[in-house]
């Protein structure tokens, strides 16, 4: 449907992920009929950490914005990109202004201005 950023969701049914435990990712893009050696693709790495009192007390906050930089802080980036890219689709200048600071400070601040795509949960 075009560029831009796109949501991936895990299923509910996926196995849960272990304390400390490193994994990594891969998302490809299939662009023909077939995958290829050469289809693109983006990977990263995650980390499952214990919960601390900073995240602890994100998790109960009932503002999503005080939820998404306190997560950042404590370096739980998915969680927290995921909070504002769901906050960014509403248009505010005052959420477009902390998305855009997140982006730029993991270095994608050219995509801040990038649509979002939500995939819909299965």
């Amino acid at each position: 449907g075009g560029a831009g950023i796109l949501s991936v969701t895990i299923p509910e049914n996926a196995p849960a992920l272990e304390m400390e435990q490193y994994y990594q990712w891969f998302i490809t893009l299939q662009t023909g009929e077939d995958m290829t050696p050469s289809s693109p693709f983006v990977d990263a790495w995650i980390k499952r950490i214990e919960r601390t009192d900073a995240i602890a007390q994100a998790l109960v906050s009932d503002e999503a914005l005080v939820t998404a930089e306190l997560l950042a802080q404590s370096g739980i980036w998915y969680d927290a990109s995921a909070i504002l890219a769901a906050l960014h689709q509403d248009g505010s200048s005052e959420t477009a202004t902390h998305w855009t600071e997140l982006l730029t400070s993991v270095e994608l601040g050219d995509l801040a201005d990038a649509p979002l795509r939500f995939q819909e949960t299965p």
